[in-house]
């Protein structure tokens, strides 16, 4: 397997059919640093906008973009916060150790999860807007 290695960013190197690339994908996200991956998971693998991201987790906006800009250091109730709520593994927010899901989540999610990152950036958004008009009717 050949690992190409790039300038880390918020985008996800487009994905081929072949598996092999979500794991380097992963190794690619572990670089990035700590503001850089809760921005990486509000944009790019919940699709959540500031305002909903932080009204998940009780904070205001501005605390926010300080948080992903690296201006704010992250504490631990907030780190508590964003896994509870997202169930997300506090160990890959704060040092790129997979997996990004909590290992508490069902086995149906991981499953969910290695499909998800097979998509590509336009079918995510697509996923993004079903799921929230499957939450929307079943809400009502």
């Amino acid at each position: 397997m050949n690992i190409v290695y790039f300038i880390p960013s918020l985008s996800p190197p487009p994905l081929t059919h072949n598996p092999q690339h979500v794991t380097i994908f992963y190794r690619k996200v572990n670089i990035l640093e700590t503001h850089k991956r809760i921005q990486y998971l509000r944009e790019q693998i919940l699709y959540l906008s500031p305002e909903e991201f932080s009204e998940n987790i009780k904070i205001n906006v501005s605390f926010l973009s300080e948080l992903e800009t690296g201006k704010t250091e992250l504490t631990e109730p907030i780190l508590s916060d964003i896994c509870r709520f997202f169930h997300v593994n506090s160990e890959w927010i704060t040092s790129g150790t997979l997996p990004i899901f909590s290992e508490s989540a069902a086995p149906l999610d991981a499953e969910i999860e290695k499909l998800y990152f097979a998509l590509t950036d336009e079918d995510k958004k697509e996923l993004h807007h079903f799921i929230q008009r499957l939450l929307k009717r079943q809400n009502s």
